[in-house]
């Protein structure tokens, strides 16, 4: 089977590069954070954007996501050794 067919959904995220990105447990939600410390959650059915949060500094660049296992919180590690939930 080829790549483009084995492919389920691309998603346009508007950015160079893709630092980090998790999948919702229930596979409903990706959540991706760009280089520049933007993350936004997809809606995986439709393909379209869900919600985003714009970095707010440098400081918020976001080198990790994970979701916890009910899927209602999304863990982001930052430069510098934080973590925000």
């Amino acid at each position: 089977m080829d790549a483009e067919r084995r492919r389920r959904r691309a998603f346009d995220v508007d950015a160079a590069v893709v630092r980090a990105a998790a999948l919702r447990p229930d596979g409903a939600l990706l959540a991706v954070s760009d280089y520049e410390g933007q993350t936004s959650l997809w809606d995986v059915a439709s393909g379209k954007r869900a919600a985003n949060q714009p970095a707010q500094s440098q400081s918020t660049v976001v080198y990790g996501l994970a979701f916890d296992p009910t899927g209602q919180h999304l863990a982001m590690a930052r430069q510098g050794g934080a973590v925000a939930l």
